[in-house]
């Protein structure tokens, strides 16, 4: 022991530890330095590419699944406290095919469930807090989810129509680019004729057009970024949504909505998912896979919901 009481390196340990070390720097300095190219977040092929890489990979034989985990809350007027609901997790499953153009077809399936908000477990049914009636619980089953991206946004609020539509603007996202972390962010604003006509669907539709506000952010490496040998970057983000009532609550025409925050992140596979949620997916292999091949329309899940079901009397 040393006289301050903390105890002392042996002359063998310390010719260990020294032997290590260097054996270490030898090690780091015979790993080749990373290829590099500067990002230019105002350049839009540039924005493309990250976009593709981070949300998926540049590798069309590669599938990737986008992880999100959330929390639902009732909004309702401004005395009301905003009251959490229930959780949601699960996944988008996709694959991104660049055509000879240089856009990209993201070929995609979603599954989501609902969750209990104490236990964690899938719901069955649930006790809307809101109406006091116990309620079969849908979960989210959306296929496909396809988008085509380019080197432009095409900008319009109802899509589909020509409603308010505006010029095109260069696909490039807002970023913070502090130290070793890049952060893009990506919004969406749409709006959109309901199919569940209120008419018809009393008691599951909310109005004759369904409005959805999205924020996601994602923050990754810099260094994977302007790697261009890396075709799948790892991230961590956040999701933020408004949106209306959901169909299975049957709040027909009551005033108010939904807001869902959540975390996000990439995984490889469903095996890294999980429990119960592990679980629940297995019973649904289609789920596990992304699309083999383009098709369109994309589904909703009120298209799905209009599928399924027939209007409450």
């Amino acid at each position: 022991m040393t006289e301050s009481g903390q105890p002392s390196f042996t002359r063998r340990v310390a010719i260990a530890a020294a032997a290590g070390l260097a054996a270490g720097e030898a090690s780091h300095a015979a790993t080749p330095a990373r290829r590099r190219v500067p990002f230019d977040r105002g350049n839009p092929a540039h924005n493309l590419d990250a976009f593709i890489r981070i949300t998926g990979s540049s590798n069309p034989a590669e599938e990737v699944l986008m992880h999100n985990r959330a929390r639902v809350f009732s909004v309702v007027g401004d005395d009301d406290i905003v009251r959490p609901l229930f959780d949601m997790e699960g996944y988008k499953v996709r694959r991104s095919v660049r055509d000879a153009d240089g856009s990209w077809r993201i070929l995609q399936r979603e599954v989501f469930a609902y969750l209990d908000l104490e236990r964690g477990e899938v719901l069955e049914t649930w006790q809307n807090p809101l109406t006091g009636e116990q309620v079969r619980v849908d979960h989210i089953f959306n296929d496909p989810v396809n988008h085509h991206v380019t080197l432009q946004f095409p900008r319009y609020y109802n899509p589909g129509t020509e409603e308010r539509r505006v010029d095109p603007e260069p696909f490039v996202m807002p970023w913070s680019i502090v130290g070793n972390q890049a952060t893009f962010f990506f919004d969406t604003n749409t709006r959109w004729k309901n199919v569940l006509d209120p008419k018809v669907w009393k008691s599951e539709s909310t109005g004759e057009y369904v409005r959805v506000t999205e924020s996601e952010w994602y923050t990754a490496d810099l260094a994977d970024l302007e790697d261009p040998d890396l075709q799948s970057i790892p991230y961590v983000g956040g999701w933020s949504r408004l949106g209306p009532w959901l169909p299975w609550m049957f709040m027909g025409g009551q005033p108010g909505h939904l807001r869902y925050r959540g975390k996000k992140t990439k995984l490889a596979s469903i095996d890294q998912l999980n429990e119960p949620l592990k679980t629940f997916v297995r019973a649904h292999p289609r789920f596990h896979h992304a699309p083999d091949t383009w098709s369109e329309p994309n589904e909703s899940s009120y298209e799905s919901y209009a599928r399924r079901f027939k209007p409450r009397r």
